[in-house]
């Protein structure tokens, strides 16, 4: 028996057309959607980068800004500009801001802030942008770049140098295989050592007769021309040890000085990563270190590190051959005058840096300041500037001149122009004032050491010509302190005490305020202070005032006239 079988074809039903028909108009929607947020999306992303154009060019204007006189016309202020763009209207508004140096030695710094605002599409669109910038203006032949010589050609304790931009490594194409001593030399001893400079270009070797800058000195110097030589009457300065050498610097202004010391330290992190350089005139020049052998009592273990700096100074007011400058026929005045190298040559600072800031480790340098009784400087209450109790880890040189022109006084800063030995520095474990200063006090006296005074001045009367003067050694001793009353002082008063230690005045630092008391430390019992303020002293002065003082006497009270009661 059959069955018929019956088969049915049956088509879409309603409700299956109406998804699909869902589906589809939601796919096409996402797609449109899409769409319009990525040409949004680049739209909003063009004008972005317009702005940042904007924004980059405005700072480019200031960068590219020629000389010093187009810098010191970019005066504080807030300014804006309307600029029509591809698509969009934008608003860019810059601020210049004064920026104080990092330190008294480096160069100011102005603050460029630039923002542009335009309105943009969407909800979430990015309506501005901001760029932010630092700029200086250093005499160009003055400037210097950061750069390491190869570390792994370094042996004994040197380290390696930083070089100034204009004192190339070798002249273009010229690639420099070694700086050798011959067998028998000894750099740090002798006086005078014989360079050989081989290059892979070349077959033949120069030879250079290098001089010792200084005593026990490991910096050597040549006038003669070399590969190394950035122009005529530069002085080409090596650092030697053992039996290579790296070159340092060109000095343009007829003599090398140095400053040498050693760096202590008691606080038990060792001296591995201290390293310690010179900073002048916006750059800075790594100095030649060497551990040396521990020292100590008992009771007291200090690691040392003996430490020397390159400095440039300054001959064109001093005599052929006198304290290490060349002779004209060598370097000759017209020379330094062109190169423009200012009076007194370099000032700057001795600064140490990896100093251990991780809790439980902290570290604090002490000078001669850290020596004296704390209660003489440090009050809570707001009397005598505590300045010299925050923490620092540099130590400053500088001349400084008494000026008196049209009926007013300034004190105008040079170059230190002199050498100084035995300028040491103390690392401790850092504690609280008053007992960091105490730690100071107590190390240094076990140790038997006397850091040097954290500002090392030199002072020049108005007519004074800032020569080149002998080294000076530093032999210590003990800090004492004076303390005294100023007068009618006027605003601006400075006081020194010259190359032996440093004042402290009760008007925080803020020279627009008159100061109504004093407080020096010096390494003498009894210590000449000098000083002068925009106001006093009045007439004809061309120089400081002087005024001597001892601890147990307050006298100085520095009236109008400036002169010793």
């Amino acid at each position: 028996m059959f069955n018929k079988l019956h088969v049915w074809q049956q088509g879409a039903g309603l409700i299956e057309v109406l998804a699909g028909t869902v589906v589809v108009t939601v796919g096409l929607l996402s797609v449109a959607s899409l769409q319009t947020g990525l040409v949004t999306g680049s739209g909003n992303n063009k004008i972005r980068s317009e702005a940042l154009a904007l924004a980059g060019q405005k700072l480019e204007e200031f960068n590219s800004a020629a000389g010093k006189t187009a810098y010191e016309a970019n005066i504080e202020g807030n300014f804006t500009d309307t600029i029509q763009g591809l698509n969009t209207e934008f608003t860019r508004t810059w601020a210049i801001r004064d920026d104080p140096a990092f330190t008294p030695s480096l160069t100011p710094r102005k603050k460029i802030s630039v923002q542009v605002i335009w309105e943009g599409e969407g909800p979430e669109a990015e309506r501005s942008v901001g760029l932010t910038s630092g700029i200086a203006w250093v005499d160009p032949l003055k400037t210097a770049v950061l750069t390491e010589v190869n570390a792994a050609k370094a042996q004994g304790g040197g380290v390696a140098p930083v070089k100034p931009a204009a004192a190339a490594a070798a002249p273009l194409g010229l690639e420099i295989e070694a700086l050798t001593l011959p067998p028998g030399t000894t750099p740090g001893k002798d006086k005078q050592v014989k360079l050989t400079i081989k290059s892979i270009n070349e077959e033949k070797a120069t030879i250079l007769v290098l001089e010792q800058i200084a005593k026990d000195s490991h910096f050597y110097a040549t006038a003669q021309l070399n590969p190394f030589a950035s122009g005529p009457g530069a002085i080409s300065v090596f650092e030697c040890e053992s039996l290579n050498c790296r070159f340092v610097d060109n000095i343009l202004g007829g003599v090398p000085l140095r400053i040498a010391g050693t760096v202590y330290s008691t606080s038990g992190n060792g001296l591995g990563l201290i390293q310690v350089l010179w900073s002048a005139n916006g750059a800075a020049r790594q100095c030649y270190t060497q551990l040396s052998q521990s020292t100590g009592t008992g009771t007291l273990q200090a690691e040392a590190l003996a430490y020397e700096c390159l400095v440039a100074g300054n001959c064109n007011v001093t005599a052929d051959g006198v304290n290490g400058c060349y002779p004209d026929t060598a370097v000759a005045d017209e020379q330094i005058n062109a190169y423009r190298v200012p009076p007194g040559g370099e000032y700057g600072a001795v600064g140490l840096l990896g100093l251990n800031d991780q809790a439980g480790h902290e570290e604090q340098v002490c000078f001669l300041e850290n020596l004296a009784d704390p209660a003489i400087f440090y009050n809570p209450s707001g009397g005598l500037n505590t300045a010299y109790l925050e923490p620092a880890g540099k130590r400053n040189y500088a001349a400084k001149r008494f000026m008196r022109e049209n009926g007013s006084n300034q004190v105008q800063t040079e170059g230190i122009n002199r050498s100084y030995s035995g300028h040491d520095f103390l690392i401790s474990a850092k504690a609280l004032t008053p007992a960091g200063n105490q730690i100071c006090k107590d190390h240094a006296s076990l140790l038997a050491i006397t850091p040097a005074p954290r500002d090392i001045t030199r002072t020049l009367a108005q007519a004074q010509a800032n020569t080149v003067l002998p080294e000076k050694f530093s032999s210590g001793g003990a800090a004492h302190t004076v303390t005294g009353l100023v007068t009618r002082s006027g605003v601006g008063l400075s006081l020194f005490v010259a190359e032996s230690g440093s004042c402290y005045l009760n008007n925080a630092g803020v020279i627009s305020t008159e100061a109504s008391q004093f407080a020096c430390v010096g390494l003498e019992p009894e210590v000449l202070i000098e000083g002068a303020s925009a106001d006093y002293p009045q007439g004809d002065a061309s120089a400081f005032a002087e005024c001597s003082a001892k601890p147990a006497e307050t006298i100085c009270a520095w009236p109008e006239s400036f002169v010793k009661p």
